[in-house]
C-alpha cells in the first residue's frame, strides 16, 4: 500500500466516521479528503500498513468518537501486539526448559536439587554436599552409582 492508497482507504473510514458522529456530520466531501491527507501524512510510517484492515475494524470498535491520529496508532500497537503474541508463541522451539535435556541430564539435576535439599535440612555437611556434587558433574555414566 503506498501513500495515495492509504489516504483513499481514510478518507472512506473518515466518511464512515461522519455518518456514525453526528458533530461530524456537517463536514462537506472536501474536508474529510483533507482530513484523510493530514491523517496519511501523520500515519505514514507510523502504523502497520499490512494490518490496516485490522487496526480500523479495532478503531470502530473501540472508539465511540471520531478517531485521532493517536487513537489509530495506539489501535495499531494493539492489534500488531497481539498477532505479534500468537506468532511468537509458533515461534518457539520444539522443545524448551527441561524438555531439551537428556533423560541422564534430567536425572542428574534431580540428583543435585536432592543433594542440596540434605545439605538445607543438615542431613549432610556442606562439604559432604559440594563433594557429591562434584561427583555428579563429572561422572559421564551416573546411573545406580550414587544413591542419595
Amino acid at each position: 500500500m503506498d501513500k495515495e492508497q492509504l489516504t483513499q482507504r481514510l478518507t472512506e473510514e473518515l466518511a464512515v466516521w461522519k455518518l456514525r458522529d453526528s458533530y461530524y456530520a456537517s463536514y462537506a466531501v472536501d474536508q474529510i479528503q483533507f482530513l484523510a491527507e493530514e491523517y496519511a501524512d501523520d500515519l505514514w510510517g507510523m502504523i502497520h500498513l499490512n494490518g490496516l484492515e485490522k487496526t480500523l475494524q479495532h478503531v470502530r470498535r473501540t472508539n465511540r468518537n471520531f478517531p485521532s491520529v493517536r487513537d489509530i496508532i495506539e489501535a495499531d500497537r494493539m492489534v500488531n501486539r497481539a498477532e505479534l503474541t500468537s506468532s511468537d508463541k509458533l515461534a518457539l522451539p520444539e522443545f524448551t526448559g527441561q524438555h531439551d535435556k537428556t533423560h541422564e541430564e534430567i536425572e542428574r539435576n534431580k540428583r543435585r536439587v536432592k543433594i542440596l535439599g540434605q545439605v538445607a535440612l543438615r542431613k549432610i555437611s556442606k562439604e559432604e554436599g559440594e563433594r557429591l556434587q562434584q561427583e555428579l558433574l563429572n561422572e559421564k555414566n551416573f546411573k545406580g552409582r550414587m544413591a542419595v
